[in-house]
């Protein structure tokens, strides 16, 4: 094993974790087994390439879920270690990290290694959030919790802002099983960030639901040449879809599945960018200034004329640690096209998160250059020479790897 080697789980790294340029790709994706399975613990042992619908489908009819679910269900388990992920209320349910009780790793100058938050400590926060770099995951141990309800009441809450997003979902924190927003930041919207804060609760004593099927990813196929999200065509996209939120019924029933992978069914929307594709841009900002920095943002968007596609706001809180996407305040994540103007948006968006210290997340941005993660990610410098010793002939590495350095 002489070769330098990126570690895959299902190939959907947003920011080149899982491949590299003259690198060969190991991928786990057959690595799928349910190993160990204790109903009465809650406990889960699995190999790192099964993925989240696979594990949602064997634990509903036992009443028990994964307390952190990322919305997408054909990401694995090993992708969900390495990023060290959220879900869809990380103010309530924390990151990954925090699910995982025990990894089996493989590295070819240490052997096996088992790894806990008591045995190799170091070594187990370096792996979660580690972008893959320390190792082959082999086995991962995981926490499960009771399904109170197979059913969630939902509802959606008209905002006209993104300020007042942010103070809506601050003052319903603790009172929701889950929350996040949609909003429309089409450049030319009277309304700027207005669209709504969905919100649910857990729904007592309803039937259960047929068990769900994971959806599967499309083959790879066609895409179109150039982005059809942009202009007139995003602005109707838009206020389709926020028509279509607003008809919603308050308080409505839906199952378990669609609430926690509400983007199962969204590969129609990425596709819609064509070849050049989206980048993802996530931060999380501090409550006593988000006001201050969606204004700069509206300030730049209508300035630039840069059309941001899908915008969502979560609720955080952590102490930030390592290169873990963790903080106190507002998560706020943007889409904008793979392309020159975009990647200048962004460059301006960087110079916005510096002045008002507003965290990225190092797994979402496709292009976020290495000297803003040491600016903003103070143990930077201490986890690349972590990373090192441990692996000092970079054995494993990637294309997020070597852009940023590590």
């Amino acid at each position: 094993m002489d070769r330098r080697h990126a570690v895959q789980g299902a190939g959907l790294s947003l920011s080149g974790a899982s491949f590299g340029d003259g690198v060969l790709v190991t991928s786990m994706r057959r690595f799928n087994r349910v190993l160990a399975f204790d109903p009465a613990a809650r406990t889960l042992r699995v190999e790192p390439g099964i993925t989240l619908g696979e594990i949602f489908t064997l634990l509903q009819p036992h009443g028990l879920s994964l307390p952190v679910q990322p919305g997408y269900p054909g990401i694995t388990i090993g992708g969900c270690v390495a990023g060290n992920v959220h879900g869809k209320n990380q103010y309530r349910e924390g990151i990954f990290a925090n699910t995982v009780r025990q990894i089996d790793l493989f590295h070819p100058a240490h052997g096996r290694l088992r790894l806990s938050h008591t045995e190799n400590p170091q070594l187990f926060e370096l792996t979660c959030g580690g972008f893959g770099l320390t190792g082959l995951i082999v086995e991962v141990e995981l926490t499960l919790q009771h399904m109170d309800s197979t059913w969630y009441r939902l509802s959606q809450i008209p905002v006209n802002s993104l300020a007042e997003t942010a103070s809506t979902m601050l003052a319903m924190k603790d009172d929701h099983h889950i929350l996040y927003s949609w909003n429309d930041l089409y450049m030319d919207s009277r309304s700027f960030g207005g669209g709504f804060v969905l919100c649910g609760t857990k729904a007592q004593g309803e039937a259960d639901y047929p068990i769900a099927e994971p959806a599967r990813l499309r083959p790879e196929g066609w895409l179109p040449p150039f982005n059809f999200l942009q202009g007139p065509v995003l602005g109707l996209a838009n206020a389709l879809y926020g028509a279509k939120l607003g008809r919603a019924e308050n308080r409505r029933l839906i199952d378990a599945y669609q609430t926690h992978f509400p983007f199962a069914h969204w590969q129609r929307y990425f596709d819609a960018y064509g070849r050049s594709g989206c980048v993802e841009h996530q931060v999380i900002i501090g409550a006593d200034v988000c006001e201050r920095y969606f204004s700069a943002v509206e300030k730049l968007v209508r300035s630039r004329r840069v059309p941001v596609g899908l915008a969502t706001m979560k609720v955080f809180r952590g102490q930030p640690k390592l290169l873990w996407f963790r903080g106190d305040g507002l998560s706020f994540a943007i889409h904008v096209p793979g392309e020159p103007e975009g990647l200048a948006f962004l460059g301006e968006i960087d110079r916005i998160d510096r002045e008002y210290a507003a965290l990225p997340n190092i797994l979402k941005d496709s292009r976020l250059p290495a000297e803003v993660v040491r600016h903003h990610y103070c143990e930077f410098e201490w986890f690349r020479d972590q990373i090192r010793a441990h692996d000092p002939k970079r054995m494993f590495t990637s294309m997020l790897a070597e852009r940023l350095g590590l």
